[in-house]
This record gives structure tokens, sequence and C-alpha cells, in this order.
């Protein structure tokens, strides 16, 4: 459970007034045997809660799993024929395959290209590591793995928040809701959609905030 508890902590490191959060790291901890961490926890959670208000929605619209992630484009190597750009080129390489992996639906060894980039491109190549932990948080969100993708896409933002892409923004926001985190997804959305989307996908978009909004009010129904 350490692994575990480690992605969870780092949910709440950047989501700290998500009650989901706080509620899915209190079962973390109970099924850990760390039963009074867990009560906390959850106490957390509940005060939490008090302070979101409801939103009311009639339109009801599901998405197609085709809709759920923006798969970027593929890299195009540097011309260039220097030591430098030859290491470039080859950790280009990785990424592209790392993003056929991802269309071909063999998402581990996708995970595996895009670590390999992570580790081996310089520091100073920002676009090629944000890209990276883009297409691996994509990959980890494909093979149902939500949580490290929304820490995966954290880290993109992180390294670069100048940069910040609506379709990274988008993609966040579909892993935040695969794990019911539902505020935290329209957080999102919402702003992906003034950040280069383009017509599809903000219409896309608005389909994940109308049914993120009706699943939030049901998930608070049930809650009260």
């Amino acid at each position: 459970y350490k692994s575990a508890i480690s992605v969870w902590k780092g949910l709440l490191n950047n989501s700290p007034k998500s009650p989901e959060i706080w509620r899915g790291m209190a079962q973390t901890l109970d099924s850990a045997g760390f039963n009074d961490k867990a009560v906390e926890c959850r106490k957390k959670a509940e005060q939490l809660e008090s302070d979101y208000e409801i939103i009311e929605v009639e339109i009801n619209e599901n998405l197609e799993e085709d809709d759920l992630l923006i798969i970027p484009d593929k890299l195009e190597n540097s011309n260039n024929n220097d030591n430098r750009d030859g290491n470039i080129n080859s950790i280009i390489e990785w990424y592209n395959k790392g993003i056929n992996f991802t269309q071909e639906g063999s998402y581990e060894q996708a995970v595996t290209c895009f670590e390999k980039v992570i580790g081996g491109c310089p520091r100073e190549e920002i676009e090629i590591r944000v890209n990276a932990h883009n297409g691996r948080g994509n990959a980890l969100f494909l093979n149902t793995r939500y949580a490290e993708a929304i820490l995966a896409y954290h880290t993109a933002i992180e390294l670069s928040p100048e940069n910040v892409t609506g379709k990274s923004l988008y993609n966040m926001g579909t892993s935040y809701a695969a794990l019911e985190l539902f505020n935290d997804a329209l957080k999102c959305f919402s702003q992906s959609k003034i950040l280069g989307l383009d017509k599809d996908e903000i219409d896309n978009c608005e389909k994940q905030i109308s049914r993120c909004r009706i699943l939030l009010r049901e998930q608070e129904k049930r809650q009260k």
C-alpha cells in the first residue's frame, strides 16, 4: 500500500481542497491498517464538502470512448548531425514509439517508452519532457491507472506552467472524472476551453462538463 499512499499524497499536494481525494486517501489508509489516520482524512473530507455548492443541470450526454482523450501528434527529428541532435533524435524516436503504442492499445509499452524519454532527455529540452509526461499520462489513463495519470499531467504542468495547453487540461479533467473527483474535473474542463481547443474538442469538453455536473449532483445527494 506504500505506493498507493504516495499517489494519494501527490494528489493532495495538488488538490488539497478535494473531498474525494481525502476520501480516497482514507480508504487506502484503512486497507493499510492506519485506521486512526483514515478517520482524520474522512473528517477532513466532510469539512470540505460543506464548502461546495450543488450544481444543477438538466442535460445528460455521454461521450464515446474515442472522445475521452486527445492524443498529441508525433514529434519531428532534428535535421542537424551533431552529437547532441543525435541524442535528441533517439529520444524523439522513443517518444514517437510511445505514441504508436498508445494508439495500438499497448499501454504498458507506451509508458515504458515515455519513461525512457523522461529519463534520457536533457533538462533544457522542456517541450519534449512536457510532451513525454503528457504522453505517459495518456497511456496510464487508458490503462485505467487514473491517479498516476493525474500525477503525470501535473508534472507536465509544473515543468512549464506558462505553456499549459487545453489538451493537457482536458485529459487531466478526464482522469479526475474517472476517479469521481468531479469538482476537480470541472475546473480542468472549464480552463481547457479557453486554451486552444478546436471546435470538436470544445464540443466534447462541453459534454464532459454537463456529464460531470450531473454526476456531481448525484454524488452530493448520496453523501447527504
